[in-house]
């Protein structure tokens, strides 16, 4: 099978325009590769909100661009909720 590719979305749906700031950062960020600095702004939002499903995703889309197959860094909060 041929590789697949993970888009991001450029309109995150949030909660609040705290959170639709951090995402649209983030996901500038994961653009340019940043994905680090692009998972920091997600870990903020989901600090809020746990169950943020933008957040979330996009964790888990800088995850598989790492290589990681599960949200190693999430896994401990994901499994608490």
């Amino acid at each position: 099978m041929g590789s697949r590719t993970h888009k991001t979305r450029t309109r995150p749906m949030a909660t609040n325009n705290g959170d639709r700031d951090l995402l649209q950062r983030g996901i500038a960020l994961q653009k340019s590769g940043q994905l680090e600095k692009a998972a920091a702004l997600y870990d903020q939002v989901l600090e809020q909100d746990p169950q943020h499903p933008d957040a979330l995703h996009l964790l888990g889309l800088v995850n598989a661009n790492q290589g990681r197959m599960l949200p190693t860094r999430r896994a401990t909060r994901i499994e608490q909720s």
